[in-house]
């Protein structure tokens, strides 16, 4: 089923409804279309019908608005701009709401909109319940219960949108992907590293043809009972070592170097610790920060997601940023945030005034922060987030951009299935995907398989790698 088809079938649904009912449009639906698509229909059979939408925020008002102003029919535009200033049309905040319910009576409209409350207050309820036409749009589930129950009470649940159905469109957004190559600087610490890493990553994989060998040689081949050193004298016997080498000859010092069991089963225990400091290496390089930056810099109007490994980094990329703008523009959304301490909006220090600690500076946590980050995100206080590769499934903003700092994250289709709470403001998603060059970044990128809504723009900028092109292997 389209989108189209869902949003048309819960605007029939509610006309059957006599014009009363709740729709949960959860993203990656648009929430502002039912109020579209039911004005329509209102206003074309007639055109002098009284409505009010009550709204959280001004800027929700002026959102709202936008949209509703702004659509392809150049005609529609101008009748809802008609219906505004005719004040036919009303769009208010809640906080207005509640400052004029001295004049309730005479601000009761043929047709009552309540968009994404937070709550729903017995005074919301007393001036829907009078209006001829309710609805009310939300894009997630009231917190209190009660005001849950009070709500479908009086405005019942339109089950129109189908979570299956609201699934299967959100991972299958559309994808625009751009390729964002870093290359590493040569003589330096990091290069020399990695360097090393793939020499003995690539010389163990030649020794044990494979991973499943590489895991026996550590931990033994529990079907065949066969201990870990019993199977590096097995590998060191068929390359030719034994025992009773005579060590003054070169040939069986250069054996007794590659295949001693011992050193076998050192070499297979350190090629996993190999792997993963080359790919930390990898995923933290600091040459992506000037990317990521300039990423920001000409997308500073946008609302943007940074993806990154690990949180370490992601904390580098949040603080690398802000010093570049000058300002606070990212805040950081992981649990490896260190705690810090807490202050007043005027920046003022709040201190603890109670208990053992009283006096003392009060500190906040990572899960502290990340709400605070989270909602200064919401409000536009914050233009950018930076998390890390698992972000928490509460994640609840509106994207417009989405950059993933390495391929070695998980892909943008397990994000929009896990990230059910983020709604991506465009019908396309923009994605960035920085990696290193020349690496087993590169060339895991160059076999990724993508779904046929999902198209990169520069791939062909992108090697198709065989394991010849470079002197490593991927893995973990």
């Amino acid at each position: 089923m389209t989108i189209d088809n869902i949003f048309q079938n819960a605007v029939e649904s509610w006309k059957n409804n006599k014009g009363v009912g709740t729709m949960l449009c959860p993203a990656p639906l648009n929430d502002k279309i039912p109020i579209l698509l039911i004005l329509e229909r209102i206003y074309n059979k007639s055109p002098t019908t009284t409505t009010t939408i009550v709204v959280n925020r001004f800027n929700d008002r002026l959102d709202l608005i936008e949209f509703l102003t702004n659509q392809e029919s150049e005609e529609n535009n101008k009748e809802f701009k008609s219906l505004i200033d005719k004040k036919l049309l009303k769009i208010i905040t809640y906080n207005f709401f509640i400052d004029t319910l001295g004049n309730l009576p005479k601000r009761i409209p043929t047709l009552g909109i309540i968009y994404n409350p937070n709550c729903f207050d017995k005074y919301l309820e007393a001036w829907i319940s009078s209006c001829r036409f309710k609805l009310v749009v939300l894009n997630k589930i009231l917190d209190e219960q009660t005001e849950r129950i009070s709500l479908n009470n009086t405005v019942p649940t339109l089950n129109e949108f189908k979570q299956a159905e609201i699934d299967e469109l959100r991972t299958t957004r559309p994808v625009e992907e751009l390729f964002v190559p870093v290359s590493i600087v040569e003589d330096t610490e990091e290069s020399k590293l990695l360097e090393y890493y793939n020499s003995e990553i690539t010389t163990t994989l030649n020794i044990f043809d494979n991973f499943d060998n590489i895991d026996k040689a550590r931990k033994g081949d529990s079907q065949l009972n066969i201990s870990a050193a019993d199977y590096c004298n097995r590998i060191a016997h068929d390359n030719g070592w034994n025992e009773h080498l005579d060590m003054s000859i070169e040939y069986n010092r250069l054996i007794d170097d590659m295949y001693n069991p011992n050193i076998l089963n050192k070499k297979a225990n350190k090629i996993f610790e190999f792997i993963r400091l080359r790919n930390t290496i990898l995923s933290d390089y600091e040459g992506k920060l000037k990317e990521i930056y300039n990423i920001c810099k000409e997308n500073e109007d946008k609302k943007i997601l940074i993806i990154n490994k690990k949180g370490e980094f992601a904390t580098k990329v949040t603080e690398y940023l802000n010093d570049m703008f000058g300002f606070e523009i990212c805040g950081s959304y992981h649990n490896k945030l260190k705690n810090i301490i807490s202050k007043n909006p005027d920046g003022s220090i709040v201190y603890v005034k109670t208990g053992v600690n009283k006096g003392k500076p009060k500190e906040i946590g990572y899960q502290a922060q990340m709400t605070l980050n989270q909602d200064k995100f919401n409000k536009n206080i914050l233009k950018i987030l930076s998390t890390a590769n698992s972000p928490d499934k509460k994640l609840n903003i509106d994207v417009d951009i989405v950059i993933i700092t390495s391929p070695m994250c998980e892909d943008i289709e397990s994000y929009l299935y896990r990230l059910s709470k983020i709604n991506y403001t465009k019908d396309v998603i923009k994605l960035y995907t920085i990696f290193c060059k020349n690496t087993s970044e590169e060339k895991q990128l160059s076999r990724k398989n993508v779904s046929k809504n999902h198209v990169i723009v520069n791939k062909n900028e992108i090697s198709e790698f065989s394991d010849k092109n470079f002197n490593f292997t991927i893995a973990g």
